[in-house]
């Protein structure tokens, strides 16, 4: 070991002696032109990320339970008040509303209203209406004759709510009086004839009694229903009195959006009296489906009725349907329908229609075997709206009436005459709402006839118009108006006529009553909510028109009047 250490001393000796000489000999003379910075050169650097393949892959497989514990809330909730909501202000209601006016040829009018306060779960209520008038009339070619005319109605009516239906109803009374005054003015101008009012006086009573009930079920699952039942008693001065008992129904549900339905209508007139005791029952059957689509509406049904009349029996067939499109909106809205039905011409309808026809008298029903109807209705704007229309009827049995002479030879009474008729209507109406302030309303119909075996379509006019507007000034004014027109007509006299309804020949000539126009105008103020004051004044042209042959109708006149709620 020492002689290693030895040898390499000696192996370093010549090295030390030349440091020491190469030390004596170098310049220890430094130039320093900056300070010194040190620098670190950055390393080398691999970008390469490494990758573990794991082509083991473990799937935790555990089970777990959850035991749920209510968490109890020690801190007592403090109710907050539920917020209120105002009430719509409701208008107000009273419980009575009396109306009373006086005009000239001795005009009475009278009205009385009951209604029950509100309540949303029923209502009931009464009225009394009353019109009358004994003024005199020029007759043509005649002189003054009085009138007498009066109609008087007393009703009783409720109404109750439940659940899912609606059962209303009533009774009333009414006692209508006229006088046959339209006689023929020959008869007038002998010295022998007398105006006797008692023997000229004809009476009507009407007792009526219903019963209705309906269904709203919301649910489409539900089947909804109608039901009614009703009661009249009819007569007449001479006795002559009707039974109508009416019995009708329809069940209906809708399927998604589409009605599916059937009505049943039954209505049997009884007679009795010396003129007429053969009692008339009809019965009619009318299903139909109806279709809601998004641009149409459409409906096909049909229309079986059985008519009874003593020992004789009708059947009929009405097919029934309508069409409407409203693809281009409301503007634009044409329709198309049809259908048919059977006119029951019950002494009670003929006489509501024309007072003055012979007491007891017997009118065969009419049959509309074809109704068919189409036009264009729709929207202008928000204020204007408009309908245009034309049809086609064919009717079977249309009646007609014509002057009776009786048995004074008076002609102050009607008989009627039948036949066969097609009649062609073509109309429209225009309606505009400004606001509420201004409503005006304008229709119009022109009629075209051809029969079978008369010449004219007896008593029936060739066209038809009226206007009626209403004006709101403010609040306490209001004001009216209406103008009618009815085209001339043609009339004839019975004596064309024997027992039988055959023509006798030679025809007697035709007469023909002209067109007449009725202007109406009134007025209302308001003095306060409860106290109105009005006047009305009729036929402001004092036109001498003919409701039917040889009665005038009156000239000018007019009713004031106030009314009171409370």
């Amino acid at each position: 070991m020492m002689k290693k250490i030895l040898y390499t001393l000696l192996a370093l000796a010549p090295v030390a002696a030349l440091a020491q000489t190469q030390e004596k000999t170098l310049n220890k003379q430094v130039e320093v032109t900056r300070s010194y910075e040190p620098t670190i050169n950055d390393a080398s650097k691999l970008n390469i990320m490494p990758k573990i393949t794991d082509t083991l892959k473990l799937t935790p497989n555990f089970k777990y339970s959850i035991f749920s514990k209510p968490l109890e809330s020690y801190f007592p909730v403090k109710p907050i008040a539920a917020a209120k909501l105002v009430d719509e202000p409701k208008t107000d209601l009273y419980d009575f509303f009396i109306r009373g006016g006086i005009g000239n040829y001795s005009t009475t009018l009278f009205d009385i209203y009951y209604n029950s306060p509100r309540n949303q779960d029923y209502s009931y209520g009464a009225y009394f209406k009353h019109r009358a008038s004994t003024g005199k009339v020029e007759l043509e070619k005649g002189p003054k004759v009085p009138t007498n005319n009066s109609k008087n109605e007393i009703a009783l009516f409720g109404k109750k709510i439940f659940s899912s239906a609606i059962l209303s109803g009533g009774v009333s009374y009414s006692h209508n009086r006229n006088l046959f005054y339209g006689i023929d003015s020959a008869q007038m101008a002998k010295p022998t004839f007398r105006f006797n009012k008692d023997s000229l006086t004809q009476y009507f009573n009407n007792i009526r009694a219903e019963v209705n009930l309906k269904s709203f079920y919301l649910d489409s699952t539900h089947i909804n229903y109608k039901a009614s039942v009703g009661y009249d008693y009819y007569n007449d001065k001479s006795d002559f009195g009707e039974n109508h008992v009416s019995v009708g129904g329809e069940v209906f549900k809708y399927i998604q959006k589409d009605y599916l339905g059937a009505g049943l209508n039954i209505l049997h007139v009884g007679k009795s009296g010396s003129f007429d005791t053969v009692s008339n029952t009809v019965v009619s059957v009318l299903p139909m489906l109806r279709k809601y689509g998004s641009f149409y509406t459409a409906s096909i049904g049909v229309n079986f009725t059985n008519d009874v009349w003593g020992n004789n029996t009708r059947s009929y067939f009405f097919p029934m349907g309508h069409l409407t499109l409203d693809a281009a909106g409301s503007f634009f809205v044409p329709y198309v329908k049809v259908g048919g039905y059977l006119e029951v011409n019950s002494y009670k309808k003929i006489t509501s229609e024309n007072s003055f026809v012979m007491p007891g008298i017997y009118v065969e029903n009419t049959a509309h075997k074809m109704v068919l109807s189409g036009g264009i209705k729709g929207n202008v704007s928000a204020s204007v709206s408009y309908n245009v229309w034309g049809g086609y009827e064919l009717i079977d049995h249309q009646f007609f009436f014509l002057n009776e002479k009786g048995s004074k030879r008076y002609y102050n009474n009607f008989n009627v005459i039948y036949d066969n008729m097609s009649k062609t209507t073509f109309g429209g109406e225009i309606a505009l709402a400004v606001k509420n302030f201004l409503d005006i309303g304008v229709r119009a119909q022109v009629y075209s006839y051809s029969l079978d075996n008369e010449a004219k379509a007896w008593g029936m006019p060739a066209f038809e118009s009226s206007v009626d507007a209403a004006y709101r000034h403010n609040e306490k004014w209001t004001f009216k108006a209406s103008v009618f027109t009815v085209g001339s007509r043609y009339v004839r006299w019975m004596d064309n006529y024997n027992s039988k309804g055959e023509l006798i020949l030679p025809r007697m000539p035709a007469v023909k009553l002209s067109s007449f126009v009725d202007v109406n105008i009134g007025c209302e103020y308001q003095f306060t909510k409860r106290i109105h004051a009005f006047i009305n004044i009729n036929n402001l042209l004092n036109s001498n028109s003919d409701t039917y042959y040889q009665y005038r109708t009156y000239g000018i006149n007019g009713v004031v009047g106030a009314s009171y709620s409370f």
